[in-house]
Protein backbone atom coordinates (compact mmCIF):
# COMPACT_ATOMS: atom_id res chain seq x y z
CA UNK A 1 0.00 0.00 0.00
CA UNK A 2 1.41 3.34 -1.02
CA UNK A 3 1.88 6.03 1.55
CA UNK A 4 -0.28 9.16 1.13
CA UNK A 5 1.64 12.40 1.28
CA UNK A 6 -0.09 15.71 2.14
CA UNK A 7 -0.58 18.36 4.79
CA UNK A 8 -2.95 18.39 7.67
CA UNK A 9 -5.19 21.39 8.31
CA UNK A 10 -3.11 22.38 11.33
CA UNK A 11 0.09 22.32 9.25
CA UNK A 12 -1.49 24.51 6.58
CA UNK A 13 -2.70 27.00 9.20
CA UNK A 14 0.76 27.07 10.80
CA UNK A 15 2.47 27.69 7.44
CA UNK A 16 -0.04 30.43 6.61
CA UNK A 17 0.60 32.10 9.96
CA UNK A 18 4.37 32.04 9.45
CA UNK A 19 3.96 33.46 5.94
CA UNK A 20 1.80 36.27 7.31
CA UNK A 21 4.44 37.14 9.90
CA UNK A 22 7.17 37.23 7.23
CA UNK A 23 5.07 39.53 5.00
CA UNK A 24 4.41 41.85 7.94
CA UNK A 25 8.15 42.04 8.62
CA UNK A 26 9.19 42.59 5.00
CA UNK A 27 6.51 45.10 3.93
CA UNK A 28 7.95 48.15 5.82
CA UNK A 29 11.33 47.57 4.19
CA UNK A 30 9.72 47.43 0.75
CA UNK A 31 7.75 50.62 1.41
CA UNK A 32 10.97 52.43 2.31
CA UNK A 33 12.50 51.64 -1.07
CA UNK A 34 10.30 54.13 -2.93
CA UNK A 35 11.43 57.22 -1.00
CA UNK A 36 15.04 56.10 -1.44
CA UNK A 37 14.56 55.83 -5.18
CA UNK A 38 12.94 59.27 -5.31
CA UNK A 39 15.76 60.82 -3.28
CA UNK A 40 18.37 59.22 -5.52
CA UNK A 41 16.57 60.78 -8.49
CA UNK A 42 16.67 64.17 -6.72
CA UNK A 43 20.44 63.92 -6.30
CA UNK A 44 21.00 62.90 -9.93
CA UNK A 45 18.68 65.63 -11.17
CA UNK A 46 20.30 68.33 -9.05
CA UNK A 47 23.72 67.31 -10.34
CA UNK A 48 22.43 67.48 -13.92
CA UNK A 49 21.05 70.97 -13.33
CA UNK A 50 24.20 72.40 -11.74
CA UNK A 51 26.42 70.86 -14.42
CA UNK A 52 24.25 72.14 -17.29
CA UNK A 53 23.97 75.63 -15.75
CA UNK A 54 27.75 75.81 -15.32
CA UNK A 55 28.36 74.69 -18.91
CA UNK A 56 25.89 77.25 -20.26
CA UNK A 57 26.93 80.31 -18.26
CA UNK A 58 30.60 79.71 -19.03
CA UNK A 59 30.00 79.38 -22.77
CA UNK A 60 30.75 82.82 -24.20
CA UNK A 61 29.14 81.80 -27.49
CA UNK A 62 25.79 81.52 -25.68
CA UNK A 63 26.09 84.29 -23.10
CA UNK A 64 28.11 87.43 -23.68
CA UNK A 65 29.92 89.27 -20.92
CA UNK A 66 29.18 92.75 -22.25
CA UNK A 67 25.99 94.26 -23.68
CA UNK A 68 27.07 95.51 -27.11
CA UNK A 69 24.33 98.15 -27.11
CA UNK A 70 24.92 99.71 -23.67
CA UNK A 71 28.51 98.51 -23.01
CA UNK A 72 27.26 97.44 -19.56
CA UNK A 73 28.29 94.01 -18.22
CA UNK A 74 25.78 91.18 -18.20
CA UNK A 75 25.24 89.27 -14.96
CA UNK A 76 25.07 86.01 -16.89
CA UNK A 77 21.72 84.62 -17.99
CA UNK A 78 20.24 88.12 -18.20
CA UNK A 79 21.78 88.22 -21.69
CA UNK A 80 18.70 87.51 -23.81
CA UNK A 81 20.29 88.49 -27.11
CA UNK A 82 19.94 86.15 -30.07
CA UNK A 83 22.35 83.22 -30.51
CA UNK A 84 22.48 80.19 -32.79
CA UNK A 85 23.12 76.80 -31.22
CA UNK A 86 22.81 73.39 -32.88
CA UNK A 87 21.29 75.06 -35.92
CA UNK A 88 18.52 76.79 -33.94
CA UNK A 89 18.07 80.40 -32.85
CA UNK A 90 17.51 81.23 -29.16
CA UNK A 91 16.59 84.65 -27.81
CA UNK A 92 14.34 86.64 -25.51
CA UNK A 93 12.61 85.50 -22.34
CA UNK A 94 12.69 81.82 -23.31
CA UNK A 95 16.39 81.78 -24.26
CA UNK A 96 17.64 80.11 -21.08
CA UNK A 97 14.83 77.54 -20.93
CA UNK A 98 15.11 76.63 -24.60
CA UNK A 99 18.88 76.31 -24.40
CA UNK A 100 18.62 74.18 -21.25
CA UNK A 101 16.09 71.87 -22.91
CA UNK A 102 18.39 71.56 -25.93
CA UNK A 103 20.97 70.02 -23.56
CA UNK A 104 18.48 67.38 -22.30
CA UNK A 105 17.50 63.94 -23.54
CA UNK A 106 13.80 64.53 -23.97
CA UNK A 107 10.98 62.30 -25.16
CA UNK A 108 8.22 63.78 -27.27
CA UNK A 109 7.60 67.46 -27.85
CA UNK A 110 7.78 70.56 -25.66
CA UNK A 111 4.47 71.59 -24.07
CA UNK A 112 3.48 75.19 -23.32
CA UNK A 113 0.24 74.28 -21.50
CA UNK A 114 -0.47 76.74 -18.67
CA UNK A 115 -1.74 73.84 -16.53
CA UNK A 116 1.90 72.94 -15.88
CA UNK A 117 2.67 76.39 -14.46
CA UNK A 118 0.68 76.35 -11.20
CA UNK A 119 3.76 75.55 -9.12
CA UNK A 120 5.23 78.94 -10.10
CA UNK A 121 2.18 81.19 -9.89
CA UNK A 122 2.80 81.99 -13.55
CA UNK A 123 1.23 81.16 -16.90
CA UNK A 124 4.56 81.28 -18.74
CA UNK A 125 6.27 77.91 -18.71
CA UNK A 126 7.38 74.97 -20.82
CA UNK A 127 7.32 71.27 -19.92
CA UNK A 128 9.15 68.23 -21.23
CA UNK A 129 9.41 64.53 -20.44
CA UNK A 130 12.85 62.97 -20.28
CA UNK A 131 13.96 59.53 -21.42
CA UNK A 132 14.41 58.43 -17.78
CA UNK A 133 10.71 58.97 -17.04
CA UNK A 134 10.78 62.32 -15.23
CA UNK A 135 8.88 65.49 -16.12
CA UNK A 136 10.41 68.97 -16.03
CA UNK A 137 8.42 72.21 -16.04
CA UNK A 138 10.31 75.50 -16.57
CA UNK A 139 9.02 78.98 -15.74
CA UNK A 140 10.66 81.73 -17.78
CA UNK A 141 11.02 85.45 -17.22
CA UNK A 142 11.49 88.62 -19.23
CA UNK A 143 14.60 90.79 -19.03
CA UNK A 144 15.21 92.47 -15.70
CA UNK A 145 13.98 89.60 -13.52
CA UNK A 146 16.26 88.09 -10.87
CA UNK A 147 15.63 84.55 -12.04
CA UNK A 148 16.68 82.84 -15.23
CA UNK A 149 14.14 80.13 -14.49
CA UNK A 150 12.32 78.17 -11.81
CA UNK A 151 12.04 74.44 -12.44
CA UNK A 152 9.60 71.85 -11.09
CA UNK A 153 10.89 68.30 -11.46
CA UNK A 154 8.52 65.35 -11.09
CA UNK A 155 10.77 62.35 -10.55
CA UNK A 156 8.23 59.81 -11.80
CA UNK A 157 6.46 61.77 -14.52
CA UNK A 158 2.69 61.97 -14.17
CA UNK A 159 2.39 59.12 -11.65
CA UNK A 160 0.86 59.84 -8.23
CA UNK A 161 1.13 61.45 -5.77
CA UNK A 162 2.49 64.49 -7.70
CA UNK A 163 3.41 66.29 -4.48
CA UNK A 164 6.13 68.68 -3.39
CA UNK A 165 6.64 70.19 0.06
CA UNK A 166 4.05 72.91 0.62
CA UNK A 167 1.70 71.88 -2.19
CA UNK A 168 -1.94 72.11 -1.15
CA UNK A 169 -4.45 69.26 -1.50
CA UNK A 170 -5.52 66.28 0.55
CA UNK A 171 -2.95 63.87 -0.89
CA UNK A 172 -0.03 66.28 -0.45
CA UNK A 173 -1.14 67.27 3.06
CA UNK A 174 -0.96 63.65 4.23
CA UNK A 175 1.94 63.43 6.75
CA UNK A 176 2.93 60.05 5.29
CA UNK A 177 3.05 61.22 1.68
CA UNK A 178 6.12 60.18 -0.32
CA UNK A 179 7.14 63.31 -2.22
CA UNK A 180 7.94 62.86 -5.89
CA UNK A 181 8.37 66.52 -6.90
CA UNK A 182 10.77 69.30 -5.97
CA UNK A 183 11.55 72.82 -7.17
CA UNK A 184 14.82 74.49 -8.10
CA UNK A 185 15.50 78.21 -8.48
CA UNK A 186 18.11 79.35 -11.02
CA UNK A 187 19.36 82.92 -10.77
CA UNK A 188 20.80 85.03 -13.55
CA UNK A 189 24.23 84.89 -11.93
CA UNK A 190 24.24 81.09 -12.22
CA UNK A 191 23.41 80.28 -8.60
CA UNK A 192 21.26 77.15 -8.22
CA UNK A 193 19.30 76.45 -5.04
CA UNK A 194 16.55 74.12 -3.92
CA UNK A 195 13.30 75.88 -3.06
CA UNK A 196 14.17 77.19 0.44
CA UNK A 197 10.97 75.71 1.92
CA UNK A 198 11.74 72.19 0.69
CA UNK A 199 13.58 70.41 3.50
CA UNK A 200 12.86 67.00 1.95
CA UNK A 201 14.73 67.74 -1.29
CA UNK A 202 17.50 69.55 0.60
CA UNK A 203 18.05 66.51 2.77
CA UNK A 204 18.03 64.29 -0.31
CA UNK A 205 21.02 66.09 -1.80
CA UNK A 206 22.58 66.52 1.66
CA UNK A 207 22.86 70.30 1.56
CA UNK A 208 22.28 70.47 5.28
CA UNK A 209 21.40 73.84 6.84
CA UNK A 210 21.17 77.07 4.84
CA UNK A 211 20.26 76.67 1.18
CA UNK A 212 21.15 80.21 0.18
CA UNK A 213 24.77 81.33 -0.18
Amino acid sequence: MKKQFGFTLSEILLATGILGILIAMITPAIVKISPSVDKAMVRRTYYTITTTVSDMINNSLLYQRINNTTSEPYEGFDDQSSVTFKGKTFSGSTKFVDLFISHMNIKGSVSTASSNCSAFGSSSCKSVYTTNGSKWSFAYYSAGNTFASKILIDTNGDKAPNCYVGKSGDACSDPDVVYDQFRVWIYNNGKVIIDPTDAWAAQAIKLGGSLVD
